[in-house]
């Protein structure tokens, strides 16, 4: 028997029925390119896992049990050195195909050999547009850019007026990154990198994976609008939290250490910092609670973390 073409990838957290609804999304309309389905269980509970497994309920998926919560990179890291296919599709748990998008996205890279990721459309739980890209080249070299930066990460919470999906029928270049819920990658091309960033527990490490596919090997990430999946959004992570907070600030200090340098890492909690106090107080003043709580979180993740180094007493 050949290999499959496409290795697609799930990272599951307490979340069977999810997985296997977004599995069998995948099993009912992938239709034009062999494929195999690995899921990674990162719930730490032995119960958890044979719930999982009993869940999926097929012999020819390889379900593998993590043994303690790896994050969403280091899962996913793990799943490709049993993947098979020559291309890796990590697709998230919370999300559901609406047609042969891996069949799609797979036939691109096929005929594109420069191009390195691709992507679909994804769309929100009522079939609107929803945030599948950012096109725009990450980095931290003016004040002017960095302010794009900051509006990414306000975009982040905020979840509103975006222009970050293809409204083209055709492929479209991204010169910043594609979701990380719906990547597609070349196997070969993922190793040369190094996968995702083993000290990114979760959040940034799909933006750095894509800045160093473009930036380290010159290569191309294209957004393909007729690949169509549904995206529900932290599914397995819905409730914000002091804890979301602080690995969401840690993984962009991560980020702009490693692919800049410490005083542009340093540079962007400070700003970060003074921007989340302005956010406070305005939504303390609105008495928008919610809005208040998350920024909140927010200005104490990134505070604790220049204290961490030193910056702040």
């Amino acid at each position: 028997m050949l290999d499959p073409k496409v290795s697609v990838i799930f990272v599951n957290y307490k979340t069977p029925k999810m997985t296997t609804n977004a599995i069998n999304s995948v099993k009912e309309k992938t239709k034009d390119v062999t494929y195999e389905i690995i899921v990674v269980d990162n719930s730490c509970d032995i119960n958890e896992y044979q719930e999982l497994v009993k869940e999926i309920n097929d012999d020819n998926i390889k379900v593998i049990d993590a043994k303690e919560n790896l994050g969403f990179g280091k899962a996913n890291n793990l799943a490709s050195s049993y993947a098979k296919g020559q291309y890796l599709f990590f697709l998230n748990t919370d999300t559901l195909l609406i047609n042969d998008a891996i069949s799609i996205l797979a036939n691109f890279l096929d005929k594109n050999s420069n191009v390195g990721i691709v992507g679909g459309n994804l769309y929100n739980k009522d079939m609107k547009p929803h945030h599948s890209f950012y096109n725009k080249e990450v980095n931290y070299k003016s004040d002017k850019k960095e302010q794009k930066i900051f509006n990414i990460i306000l975009k982040f919470f905020i979840k509103k007026n975006r222009n970050e999906f293809n409204f083209t029928k055709k492929p479209k270049k991204i010169k910043g990154y594609v979701c990380g819920a719906d990547l597609m990658i070349r196997k070969d091309v993922f190793l040369k990198i190094g996968g995702f960033e083993k000290d990114i527990f979760m959040y940034a490490e799909d933006t750095m994976l894509c800045y160093r596919l473009i930036n380290d090997l010159n290569m191309d990430i294209y957004s393909i609008a007729n690949a169509k999946i549904i995206h529900y959004e932290g599914g397995s992570f819905t409730n914000f939290s002091e804890f979301k907070a602080k690995i969401y600030i840690d993984a962009k200090y991560v980020y702009y250490t490693k692919l800049f340098n410490l005083d542009t890492a340093k540079k962007y909690l400070t700003t970060m910092s003074k921007l989340f106090n302005r956010k406070v107080k305005l939504f303390k003043f609105l008495n928008i609670k919610e809005k208040y709580q998350q920024y909140k979180y927010l200005l104490n993740a990134v505070d604790n973390k220049l204290k961490e180094i030193g910056e702040i007493k």
